[in-house]
């Protein structure tokens, strides 16, 4: 199964000239993917907010420390879709990523 992000990725990235009919914004693009999902069924009785978000905000120190350490990464893409449901501490996350040059 594929996952969103996974054709985001190729949108972004996929490169020309392979004979598969596509070709990403940037070819020379280095994509980490940090699959952050839990229990995205909000219909399932096992659906949490808390643990929707926990995950998603582990994914997000994930991504700082990478940056700290030394990794080139300029751009995010989390695909929230509606803008101000995330949590304060996602928030913060995201904000404290704008600081570090992180888009």
């Amino acid at each position: 199964m594929a996952y969103h992000g996974t054709g985001i990725a190729g949108i972004i990235g996929a490169v020309a000239n392979n004979g598969l009919g596509i070709a990403g914004l940037n070819w020379q693009a280095r994509i980490m993917a940090i699959r952050w999902d839990a229990n995205l069924d909000s219909s399932d009785p096992g659906f949490s907010h808390a643990r929707y978000w926990s995950v998603n905000l582990a994914a997000w120190d994930y991504v700082l420390t990478m940056k700290r350490r030394g990794v080139n990464i300029r751009v995010t893409s989390g695909s929230y879709g509606q803008r101000g449901l995330e949590s304060l501490a996602v928030r913060d996350a995201i904000e404290t990523a704008g600081e570090e040059g992180i888009l």
